[in-house]
């Protein structure tokens, strides 16, 4: 989170390079792939355009949220929106990629800061398929779920809670599976990186 430098990893050849430091930032801690080659990346308040369908890529701020207290987590929304965890208020804002608009949408107790840092939300991902969001509370070791307004991103019903012992930082969904027709259906799994303990929850 102390350099703007965006890494290209090959994890095929095992290798790394800067592919571009985005002007303007001076760390970068959230990255989301919104359309194909275009990637939303926080860095500091403002979260910014990355186009990789140009050589070399190029990137342009979407917008500064000024009353940010620590962005960190991304999540594509819609096709026109992300929704952009601040882990240093415990809220979520949903922006507008392209006009670069944006509110607060969901504020939620499982959501807030804790620690020396003080850190709470970090690792975001919603699924469009079911309208849930899914994130972790990084040091309230605690992980959770909550159904969403698809077209406002706001709360459409209560938080659950998965657990409270567990440490977890960033998640991912497993693979989507082709089925025999043809469809591919999006999988039930979540994998959620543990940090510290250098490993990786189903």
């Amino acid at each position: 989170m102390n350099s703007a430098g965006l890494i290209s990893i090959d994890p095929i050849a095992k290798t790394s390079s800067t592919a571009l430091t985005i002007s303007g930032a001076s760390g970068l801690s959230g990255i989301v792939e919104y359309a194909p080659d275009f990637f939303a990346v926080i860095g500091g308040k403002g979260v910014y355009r990355v186009d990789f369908t140009s050589s070399p890529p190029k990137s342009a701020l979407i917008k500064t949220i000024t009353e940010a207290g620590n962005l960190n987590g991304l999540s594509t929304f819609t096709n026109e929106s992300v929704l952009v965890g601040d882990a240093g208020k415990g809220v979520v804002y949903r922006l507008d990629v392209h006009k670069g608009t944006y509110e607060q949408v969901i504020k939620d107790a499982t959501m807030a800061p804790s620690g020396s840092i003080p850190f709470g939300i970090d690792g975001l991902r919603y699924r469009a398929s079911d309208s849930t969001l899914w994130y972790t509370n990084i040091f309230r070791n605690s992980f959770h779920r909550v159904s969403l307004d698809p077209v406002t991103g706001k709360a459409a019903g209560s938080v659950a809670t998965l657990w409270t012992n567990l440490m977890g930082d960033d998640l991912c969904f497993g693979p989507a599976v082709q089925q025999g027709d043809g469809s591919v259906k999006e999988s039930a799994k979540v994998y959620v990186a543990t940090n510290g303990r250098n490993s990786l929850v189903e």
